[in-house]
């Protein structure tokens, strides 16, 4: 498994950490004021809610124990990889971005069993504090040497440029 480990994830693991904390406490307050509504008075939409809230705490519970157990997404190609935490060793999950035509937003998909279950869990989660700590890491100006400019491996603009030859020949041959 050729997974990312501490000494060399492009962002600082404790900035990761640091998001996945709070947005599980985010998702808590929300789940809490959620749950302090009588059972009996929620109208349907703070049942479906309910259900969501509870599901984002869930996911970014365990999101946090992938990250403190050291398992860190690779990526490849716009492709992410990430190791399951309960299959260590055995199983890859793949993670990419796929444009959501009802919402019209881009959303993180997954290949897991989860994501068949869930419209949110782990591995969304993970990408999701990612996300959120580049952003923080912009923000706070983090050094040169913290974030690394490259995080998709050496021979990922080898990769690129193969692919866009490809697309090119093909477009080239059908017109």
């Amino acid at each position: 498994m050729n997974q990312n480990n501490q000494a060399d994830f492009f962002l600082p693991p404790a900035l990761v950490e640091e998001v996945l904390t709070d947005l599980l406490k985010l998702a808590s307050t929300g789940l809490s004021s959620l749950e302090a509504i009588p059972v009996r008075q929620r109208t349907d939409d703070e049942r479906l809610m309910l259900g969501k809230a509870r599901n984002e705490v869930k996911a970014y519970r365990t999101a946090l124990d992938y990250w403190r157990a050291g398992i860190y997404p690779s990526c490849l190609d716009g492709i992410w990889s990430i190791e399951s935490l309960s299959e260590r060793g055995q199983v890859i999950h793949h993670i990419w971005r796929e444009f959501d035509t009802q919402a019209r937003v881009y959303r993180w998909r997954c290949d897991c069993k989860c994501a068949e279950r869930s419209p949110f869990h782990v591995h969304q989660a993970v990408m999701t504090a990612i996300e959120v700590a580049l952003d923080r890491a912009d923000s706070l100006a983090y050094d040169a040497t913290d974030v690394d400019d490259e995080p998709f491996g050496p021979d990922a603009p080898a990769q690129l440029g193969r692919r866009l030859a490809a697309a090119r020949s093909a477009y080239l041959q059908a017109a």
